[in-house]
């Protein structure tokens, strides 16, 4: 029988490799999850037993089955992004591997746009229902606020990554930033025929073409420099994301099991929204936690 904390670690692997970028996780920070899933079980144990009815479960396990699925779709949207420009980028070579890659991610990103589209508005569909029931209202408001709390605990025990990235990419700015500064003025001398040689010369065309390469070159590896430091960063912010997307996804887990020792009815475990807005209760389909099948 494998015990709750190996189950969850598995499951937490499981939603990273199906819903997450696996270049932003660690799939054997063991710990993490189990410092969240404990952090979770207490923080929904601190509520008002007599507050969790099946109905207000049934719009809590909305809300936060709500929440996840922005979040994901939104992070593997900005991942596919990146993927697009690294395979533009590589189509200037000519790689016809390269263009249909690039064809490829872009179809994805449009299939990914769409339905984080429907996903923000089925949200605030969500939200606008949620703000209008007080006690469920309040409820969020308590379990965002532990939330809260945890995010600024781990991100104040692991500030040194982040002041470190930082570091990086003000350094990395102000470097490119004199450079390009540098090939700007070099350009203007270009384009006004300032350039140190002799216009006048049976070459100077050939001269000109061959430093305003140089120059460009040299602009593109300091751009080149300045993106790795960016993408580093965007990385880092999505692991964040990432982190926050996964409470998201624990908590609907949390309040469905919940859910299920409060009542058995299958009008409380079905999802009450699509992007239209409020789904009719026979057209609702099963609301289903986040399990390994």
């Amino acid at each position: 029988m494998v015990n709750s904390v190996k189950k969850t670690a598995l499951l937490f692997s499981f939603i990273f490799l199906y819903y997450i970028p696996e270049s932003y996780c660690s799939l054997e920070d063991v710990a993490l999850v189990q410092q969240m899933d404990e952090f979770i079980a207490q923080s929904i144990n601190k509520i008002d037993e007599t507050s969790l009815t099946p109905e207000t479960l049934h719009i809590l396990c909305n809300v936060f089955y709500s929440a996840f699925e922005y979040a994901r779709l939104d992070i593997e949207s900005s991942s596919l992004k990146r993927m697009v420009l690294a395979e533009l980028n590589k189509m200037g070579t000519t790689n016809f591997d390269a263009v249909n890659s690039a064809a490829e991610a872009l179809q994805a990103l449009t299939n990914y746009e769409k339905a984080k589209f429907f996903a923000l508005q089925r949200w605030n569909h969500v939200s606008k229902y949620m703000d209008e029931n007080e006690t469920v209202a309040n409820l969020f408001r308590t379990i965002a606020t532990e939330r809260l709390q945890f995010l600024n605990s781990h991100v104040k025990n692991n500030y040194t990554e982040f002041s470190h990235l930082i570091a990086e990419l003000l350094a990395n700015s102000r470097e490119s930033i004199q450079k390009l500064h540098t090939v700007a003025n070099f350009l203007r001398a270009a384009s006004e025929k300032a350039l140190p040689f002799d216009y006048e010369d049976t070459y100077a065309e050939l001269k000109e073409i061959d430093l305003v390469a140089q120059i460009t070159q040299q602009m593109k590896n300091e751009m080149d420099t300045l993106r790795t430091s960016l993408i580093s960063f965007e990385q880092y912010n999505e692991t964040f994301l990432t982190l926050c997307a996964l409470l998201d996804m624990f908590y609907f887990n949390r309040l469905h099991e919940r859910l299920i020792q409060k009542s058995q009815e299958s009008t409380y475990h079905t999802i009450l929204f699509n992007e239209n807005g409020l789904v009719p209760e026979e057209e609702r389909v099963d609301l289903l936690p986040y399990v390994l099948n």
